[in-house]
């Protein structure tokens, strides 16, 4: 089960960093200066880009964001389960009552 959370842990991390870089481009505009020089559809091309991949390509990477994080929560809930399971097949069968019994 720890497994499965240092998987989302890890994932998370990675995925705060790559949305990062997807949402502040500015950075490639100062070390690449001839993308700021040309015009797409009008707009100049360090806009657009900036645009197209802040947004644009946020919301793609986010859709696959939810798929791999719907599979790993998957992997926590059927890992805890068991778990759950097997905790409550080592109690004995009078444990789960309050003790002194209710009245």
């Amino acid at each position: 089960m720890e497994d499965a959370y240092r998987k989302q842990c890890r994932f998370a991390l990675l995925s705060f960093l790559i949305v990062l870089f997807l949402t502040h481009l500015a950075p490639v505009f100062y070390f690449i200066p001839q993308l700021t020089k040309g015009y797409i559809f009008g707009f100049p091309a360090h806009y657009f880009i900036t645009l197209v991949v802040g947004w644009i390509g946020t919301m793609i990477f986010y859709w696959f964001y939810i798929q791999i994080s719907e599979k790993i929560d998957q992997e926590i809930d059927e890992t805890s389960g068991a778990a759950f399971e097997a905790e409550q097949g080592k109690k004995p069968a009078g444990a789960a009552k309050a003790p002194g019994g209710a009245r």
